[in-house]
């Protein structure tokens, strides 16, 4: 008999007794509890779970029908899914049929990742994906709802067994420090990119990094601002850390509206070698190594592969799927 059930009958029982066979039921109810196995009382719980499982399953299911049946066709194709600590384990070196799944979670993405979790969780297990949130970003810090949402899908995306990263903007970071005005809103996008045009240029030379070289000169005293930039990492881990509990590993970066975004974009920023040589984090989503070794597909201009699964062809692919822009 199950303990449900044993409630029920007592609560029953208990409307039809007088006061003094109250005490002898209370007795009964006693040594019945004494001789059930904990088992019984193990399975009630573990069949509650199950059964909450089973409902958010279903209602993600009902919210996200086109991401559950696109993943279950990815799949069926093969693919095996992990995410981006799989990646650095594997020195950015992965066999053939692999995803590194990506979320990004900016606060209008919240309710639907959420969902999304469950259908990732159901069909792919833990360590298939990592969530890269946008916590404490420059222009949102001060929205302390936003923040707080952020950090409770934060610790439910961990439980559920998800890598959750930094979703960040260091070109907002040395705004937000006004340590140049380079970087403020005093100067145009157009004017920016003539200065950048004369005195730099953005190269690769076969490494694992972007470079910008100077080649007439250092007008946005970018060289003195490594040391700078890395102390923005460090302090904004930190505050990751302390908040979340979580150690960062890697940074998405995410779009700016402020003009130098433009001309040297976050992504540029987070592949050079200056600072990612720093050990202040491990990769960046869009890093040169990462990129030469996976294709990049990314839902932002809502491609036909995201409809049409039979589209992704490649062998080794980095993912990018927005949770707002699913269905």
């Amino acid at each position: 008999m199950k303990f449900d059930m044993v409630i029920n009958i007592y609560m029953a029982v208990i409307k039809r007794v007088t006061r003094v066979n109250q005490l002898f039921l209370y007795i009964f109810i006693v040594f019945f509890f004494a001789s059930c196995s904990s088992d019984d009382f193990l399975d009630t719980e573990n069949q509650r779970e199950e059964q909450s499982n089973s409902e958010a399953v279903m209602q993600a299911k009902k919210v996200l029908p086109r991401y559950y049946e696109f993943i279950e066709d990815l799949l069926s194709k093969g693919y095996k899914f992990h995410n981006f600590n799989y990646l650095v384990e594997k020195k950015f070196k992965v066999e053939n049929k692999t995803i590194i799944l990506r979320h990004d979670v900016h606060y209008r993405d919240i309710y639907k990742a959420r969902h999304m979790m469950v259908i990732d969780k159901e069909l792919l297990g833990e360590f298939s994906a990592t969530y890269f949130v946008q916590y404490n970003d420059p222009n949102e810090m001060n929205n302390s709802s936003y923040q707080t949402e952020y950090l409770n899908f934060i610790e439910n995306c961990y439980s559920l067994g998800f890598d959750v990263q930094p979703h960040i903007s260091l070109n907002d970071l040395i705004k937000k420090s006004d340590i140049n005005d380079f970087w403020s809103n005093r100067y145009t996008k157009t004017e920016l990119k003539l200065l950048f045009e004369e005195n730099y240029l953005i190269e690769n030379n076969g490494t694992d990094n972007q470079d910008i070289r100077i080649v007439k000169s250092d007008v946005f005293r970018i060289e003195s601002m490594y040391g700078q930039m890395k102390e923005m990492l460090n302090d904004y881990n930190s505050i990751w850390e302390q908040n979340t509990g979580l150690k960062v590993q890697g940074y998405a970066s995410h779009g700016s509206r402020i003009p130098m975004n433009s001309v040297i974009n976050n992504a540029v920023l987070l592949d050079l070698i200056e600072l990612e040589s720093s050990g202040t984090y491990k990769y960046g989503a869009y890093n040169t190594k990462i990129f030469k070794e996976l294709e990049y597909y990314s839902d932002n201009s809502l491609p036909e592969w995201m409809y049409k699964a039979n589209l992704v062809n490649h062998d080794k692919i980095e993912m990018l799927a927005h949770p707002y822009l699913w269905d």
